[in-house]
C-alpha cells in the first residue's frame, strides 16, 4: 500500500468520525449519500512503479466530502436582552413604572396623579383628585374657599364692599359714573376710603392697593397700616417672605446663603439640624408646630 493511499484511508476514517459527531447532534445536518470520489486509478497520479506493489482501489463506501458537509448552526435560544431596564429578557420596572395607589399613601393622604397629597388642604386637588382652586380660592377642609372678607363672583374671589361689578352682592353693577362704597353704589366714596377704578378702598389695608391705588402686596406678605409687611417672624427678601432662621438661601439674612452640603439651623450655616428639628430641602424646621 502506498503512502498516498494510507494517507486518503486516514482522512475517510477522520471524516467518518466527523460525519458521526455531527448526525450525533443532528441527524439531518448530515446527508448520507454526499460522496468523496472513489480511487479506481492509481492514486499516485502516475502509480508505484516499484515491483511486486499493486495499487488497488479504495472501496466507494459513501465517504463524506468534507467540503460538502455544512455543520448546523446551534441556536443557543439566547435571550433577549432588551433596552432600558430589561435585564436578560426580564423586565425590571423602573422608578417611573411604579404606581402610586391608596396602599402607598400614609394615613389621610390620597393617591393623586402619582402622588400622595392630603385633599384637605392641596389646591390643586381639594375635596378629590383633579379638583383644584382657582379664582383666588385656597382649600380648607377640602373644600375652596375665598379668604377672609371676600366673596366668589363669577370664579373669582372679590370684595362686595368696593367692587363696582359686584357693589354689596355678585351682579350688581355700578354705573360708570359710580364708585362701589361700603357695598353700596354712591357718588362719591364714604370717609376714609379712596376711590380706585371705581372701587371704594381703604389703603391703609387693602392688599391690592395698599398705601396707594395699584400698590400691591405680594411674596406673602399684607397691608399693615398702609404698608405691606410679612407675618410675624419672616422677612422681605428679593419680594419674598422667609424666615431667615431656617431658610437656607437667606440665613441669618437676606441673600446669605449655605453652601450645598449645608443647613440652615437657628439662623446659622451648619452641617446637620439640632434636635428637635429635621432637614427639609435644606432648612431645619421643627416638624411637630411648622
Amino acid at each position: 500500500m502506498t503512502d498516498t493511499m494510507r494517507r486518503t484511508q486516514r482522512w475517510a476514517a477522520m471524516l467518518a468520525a466527523t460525519t458521526l459527531a455531527l448526525s450525533a447532534c443532528d441527524p439531518d445536518a448530515v446527508s448520507p449519500t454526499t460522496d468523496v470520489p472513489t480511487t479506481d486509478a492509481r492514486a499516485d497520479a502516475g502509480g508505484d512503479d516499484r515491483p511486486g506493489n499493486t495499487d488497488a482501489p479504495l472501496d466507494d463506501r459513501g465517504a463524506t466530502d468534507l467540503g460538502s458537509i455544512d455543520a448546523p448552526v446551534v441556536d443557543g435560544g439566547g435571550l433577549d436582552v432588551g433596552t432600558g431596564d430589561d435585564v436578560q429578557g426580564i423586565d425590571v420596572p423602573g422608578p417611573d413604572a411604579i404606581d402610586i395607589d391608596a396602599t402607598t399613601c400614609g394615613t389621610g393622604l390620597t393617591a393623586c396623579a402619582g402622588a400622595c397629597v392630603d385633599t384637605n388642604s392641596s389646591n390643586a386637588h381639594c375635596g378629590g383628585c383633579g379638583q383644584g382652586c382657582t379664582g383666588g380660592t385656597t382649600c380648607a377642609a377640602g373644600t375652596c374657599v375665598c379668604p377672609s372678607g371676600q366673596t366668589l363672583c363669577g370664579g373669582a374671589c372679590v370684595d362686595t364692599t368696593s367692587s363696582a361689578a359686584n357693589c354689596g352682592a355678585c351682579g350688581t353693577a355700578c354705573t360708570a359714573t359710580q364708585v362701589c362704597s361700603a357695598g353700596v353704589c354712591a357718588t362719591t366714596c364714604g370717609a376714609g376710603l379712596t376711590s380706585c377704578g371705581g372701587a371704594c378702598v381703604d389703603t391703609q389695608s387693602s392688599a391690592a392697593h395698599c398705601g396707594a391705588c395699584g400698590t400691591a402686596c405680594a411674596g406673602g406678605s399684607t397691608c399693615v397700616a398702609g404698608a405691606c409687611a410679612c407675618p410675624s417672624g419672616q422677612t422681605l427678601c428679593a419680594g419674598a417672605c422667609v424666615d431667615t432662621r431656617s431658610a437656607s438661601a437667606n440665613c441669618g439674612a437676606c441673600g446669605n446663603a449655605c453652601t450645598a452640603t449645608q443647613v440652615c439651623a437657628s439662623g446659622a450655616c451648619a452641617d446637620s439640624c439640632a434636635a428637635g428639628t429635621t432637614n427639609c430641602g435644606g432648612a431645619c424646621v421643627d416638624t411637630q408646630s411648622s
